[in-house]
């Protein structure tokens, strides 16, 4: 274990902040490359994002991968094959720390360190400044603490009254808000939004999801297969992005149907042009009345929510 800051003048080695997916593979590849490297993690293990019920975690109890078991793995660490096509959150950390025992990292992770500031050393190199403990000077140092971390609210005009939550803080119907009775709206349409207006509305007296225009949605699988391998197929194929994108929305319209076929507006970009939205429940939901989608947020008054209106 190399010992940056502890009396030493000049830096020694590299730092690694944050032990989930990103940080660990940093951590194989410097050490790998001979060069003496430690990860700093502030929770009690490691798993990031996938490490659920920390502050870390950003996920919710229900969350399983959008993308395929083939094209989520590391190449040199393969998922068990025994796992689905797109596994539940605790076989992802079970799968990192698999990876951290594979490839011994454990020895050079610092689970319970807490970095407040990074700034330059005078003798060169980095100054890491931990919540505890006297500076820790490194060569070099690769910031992997997440994107997700830090929510970010909307400007709505107005203020809503009634009980308010971000999808960062959200981890299941039950907590940190009982939505059992109460009518809900969600707001976004991104994959998090999607994903827990399906999740909240079997308990809520009535679910909205708001979104200020229409997307593509693309189920998990398609015909049994996933559906990004099956994009990966054609890529490979070299088949032209236009064809692709007939082939793929025939596909998904077979699956699950098309926005128009649940009375929903038609996007207004093409199928790939931005990120999809990963959810094979979403229109089952609004078919069953379970979600009534519903236009932008206009503003807030009070315990009401007025909306935008559609174009024609």
């Amino acid at each position: 274990m190399i010992a940056p800051g502890d009396g030493h003048d000049s830096p020694v080695g590299w730092c690694v902040i944050g032990a989930g997916p990103s940080g660990l593979t940093a951590l194989k590849s410097l050490r790998e490359l001979g060069l003496p490297a430690e990860c700093l993690e502030r929770e009690d293990d490691i798993g990031g994002n996938w490490y659920f019920g920390t502050a870390a975690s950003r996920i919710f109890a229900s969350t399983r991968l959008i993308s395929s078991r083939p094209l989520t793995e590391f190449g040199d660490f393969p998922m068990p094959r025994n796992l689905p096509w797109h596994p539940h959150h605790t076989a992802c950390l079970d799968y990192l720390r698999g990876y951290a025992d594979h490839f011994g990292l454990r020895p050079f992770i610092r689970p319970h360190s807490t970095v407040e500031r990074v700034e330059p050393a005078a003798a060169g190199g980095w100054e890491v400044h931990l919540a505890s403990g006297p500076p820790r000077t490194y060569e070099g140092v690769v910031i992997a603490n997440g994107h997700n971390h830090v929510p970010r609210l909307p400007t709505i005009p107005g203020r809503f009254t009634g009980s308010f939550l971000h999808a960062a803080n959200y981890t299941g119907p039950d907590d940190p808000l009982a939505v059992a009775g109460r009518r809900v709206l969600v707001i976004g349409g991104g994959n998090s939004g999607c994903d827990i207006g399906v999740d909240v509305c079997r308990q809520a007296a009535a679910t909205f999801h708001s979104t200020r225009r229409s997307y593509h949605v693309v189920p998990r699988t398609i015909l049994g297969r996933p559906a990004d391998l099956r994009g990966e197929r054609l890529l490979k194929m070299r088949v032209p992005v236009w064809l692709r994108r007939l082939i793929s929305l025939r596909l998904i319209d077979r699956s699950i149907g098309l926005p128009h076929r649940h009375g929903l507006p038609a996007p207004d970009h093409r199928l790939w042009e931005t990120h999809p939205v990963i959810n094979e429940r979403l229109y089952r939901c609004i078919d069953e009345g379970a979600i009534t989608a519903v236009p932008g947020v206009e503003r807030f008054e009070g315990d009401c929510v007025v909306f935008q209106r559609r174009p024609p």
